[in-house]
């Protein structure tokens, strides 16, 4: 006995059958994670991003240094050749001077700590993607599985439509033979 609703004649599935069967759209388990992964390594991208910007400033700032001595020594030199020689003037100077070397030293020892501040960054990057990588490999091996999985249930499906083609055509010549033999003996 058939359950109520279901058509006899009937030798295949139906559409909602095989979605019922086989949903039609991917959906990776992991969907959330890789989503989290994906906003860390964009949040370790900005932060690369920053501490270059910090380092690009503290270049400026050594070269805008390495400018005021170069500018500070030229001025030197022309007040040195002028007419009345000041001994003050001299000792200023030098005292000038090495408060600019230290201040390009200083830049220098924050550009330093500033590198390793970027080579950080890009390290908790290149972790961050690879976890992300490691991720989406899985994600399009699973894809690739309900893909195949797809494609042998809809292979499953055509064969049982085939095999119930062959079927009914066999139950179909039957009842034509014999009613051509019915037709005969009536005959």
């Amino acid at each position: 006995m058939q359950p109520s609703g279901v058509n006899k004649n009937r030798f295949w599935k139906s559409r909602e059958e095989v979605r019922a069967i086989a949903p039609t759209k991917f959906r990776f388990k992991l969907q959330a994670v890789l989503d989290y992964r994906t906003e860390q390594v964009n949040r370790a991208r900005q932060q690369v991003a920053v501490e270059e910007q910090k380092r690009l400033a503290i270049l400026h700032t050594i070269e805008a240094h390495a400018d005021n001595i170069a500018n500070a020594l030229v001025s030197y030199r022309e007040t040195v050749e002028m007419p009345g020689f000041n001994v003050a003037l001299v000792q200023n100077f030098t005292h000038f001077l090495d408060r600019l070397k230290m201040q390009k030293r200083i830049q220098e020892r924050l550009l330093e700590k500033q590198d390793k501040n970027v080579s950080q960054a890009r390290e908790t990057l290149k972790f961050f993607l690879m976890k992300q990588k490691s991720l989406e490999l899985l994600r399009d091996k699973a894809e690739r599985e309900f893909k195949t999985q797809l494609e042998h249930l809809e292979q499953q499906v055509l064969e049982e439509i085939s095999q119930n083609r062959y079927y009914r055509d066999a139950v179909d010549k039957k009842r034509r033979d014999q009613r051509k033999k019915k037709a005969l003996i009536s005959a």
